[in-house]
């Protein structure tokens, strides 16, 4: 049995509003501190040692240290444009999404696409018009 399944079964109301110890089933910022102190209690080993379930995620450091090199370095040869890519933000933002299940994400993606391609290249003064506070409207 699983601590997930072990909670699930024993601490009572856990996905209701009033639930005493303020356990939630809602996604959200505070999914990823709850998941990081229930990893804790299992220790670093048994969850990210060589036998470890999340051992892969290591390379998350790696590729979180070496990917803004080429990126400057594109940038600064041959793609100006890169100049305006944050790799930190790029992978961070993927933190927010981990709790979830994609299909709540992707419909705000395709709005976020059809507003920022398509509507700002037909009617770039409408847009910026609404996007004020987006420093590089003017950009392209």
């Amino acid at each position: 049995m699983t601590t997930m399944n072990w909670q699930i079964d024993n601490i009572k109301g856990i996905c209701e509003p009033d639930q005493p110890q303020k356990f939630s089933c809602l996604a959200s910022a505070h999914t990823l501190f709850t998941s990081s102190i229930l990893w804790g209690t299992l220790g670093p080993e048994r969850m990210y040692g060589s036998k470890g379930i999340y051992h892969a995620t290591l390379y998350g450091f790696a590729a979180g240290a070496f990917l803004p090199i080429p990126i400057y370095l594109l940038s600064k040869w041959r793609y100006p444009r890169l100049r305006h890519v944050y790799t930190s933000a790029y992978l961070v933002g993927g933190l927010f999404w981990a709790p979830m299940n994609l299909s709540y994400i992707i419909p705000a993606l395709w709005i976020g696409y059809f507003s920022n391609v398509f509507i700002k290249k037909r009617y770039l003064e409408w847009w910026g018009s609404f996007n004020v506070g987006f420093p590089f409207w003017n950009v392209v």
